[in-house]
């Protein structure tokens, strides 16, 4: 998977439980949490996503 599909699909999932749960940070985390852990390709997008931030904060 590409970053920008990472990026994507991390997105994605985020404005989906956004939309179930509102604006209730908790609430949001918890769900994506339980959904990371239950799908596969978003669990290595979220670890693509957060791999990429790294390398960003570093100036790589």
């Amino acid at each position: 998977m590409t970053d920008e599909e990472a990026l994507s699909k991390v997105r994605g999932a985020f404005r989906s439980v956004k939309k179930e749960v509102g604006d209730n940070k908790h609430a949001i985390r918890e769900v994506l949490k339980t959904r990371r852990d239950e799908d596969r390709d978003l669990f290595e997008a979220f670890k693509q996503v957060g791999q990429l931030m790294q390398r960003t904060q570093q100036g790589h």
